[in-house]
């Protein structure tokens, strides 16, 4: 997708996120801060060139992605090498061409499944921003999808997180306008 892209659906996801309450509609509330930093991500890492901007959308596959045919009518799915972060995707079949296999981790570490192949190394900027995502993911699976309790102390960490993490995006994109202009 196109950085102005990820950062439409950034903001309608904020805009969501911030009119939820974080204890009655806990598991919302963090999807949707998910989602919204996944997007974020997917902007800064365009910005910098570290991944691919392009017209195409991601679908719940890695590697295959619909474009708007040329009638306009109809999106017609592409397999593409892996431009942008996804959230939750399944395992993928092994016998997929290479370029459609789940992507080998990139440091810094788990964000959401794994970066695609980078272009480039991540600045220490974007570094940053992984690590505030990591302080996400991190509550996900104990009390999202588990039974551990969303305390406020972990509200707190993933609002303080994710709250860093929107600066350092904005802050990429901001310098990326600047320089292109």
């Amino acid at each position: 997708m196109k950085i102005a892209d990820h950062l439409e659906k950034f903001e309608r996801l904020d805009v969501a996120r911030q009119s939820l309450d974080q204890t009655e509609d806990s598991e919302l509330w963090f999807w949707t801060m998910i989602t919204a930093v996944m997007q974020a991500m997917n902007a800064g890492l365009h910005a910098v060139g570290c991944t691919e901007e392009r017209d195409d959308f991601p679908t719940q596959i890695m590697g295959v992605y619909e474009r708007l045919s040329e009638d306009e009518k109809s999106f017609e799915r592409h397999a593409l090498p892996p431009g942008d972060l996804h959230l939750g995707l399944a395992p993928l079949n092994p016998d997929s061409p290479e370029f459609i296999q789940m992507p080998p981790l990139n440091p810094p570490g788990n964000v959401s499944l794994g970066i695609p192949q980078l272009y480039r190394p991540l600045p220490d900027e974007l570094r940053a921003a992984c690590k505030t995502v990591e302080v996400i993911e991190e509550v996900r699976h104990p009390s999202i999808r588990g039974t551990a309790p969303l305390t406020p102390e972990l509200i707190r960490a993933c609002d303080q997180a994710y709250d860093e993490l929107v600066g350092i995006i904005r802050s990429l994109v901001e310098e990326t306008e600047e320089d292109a202009s």
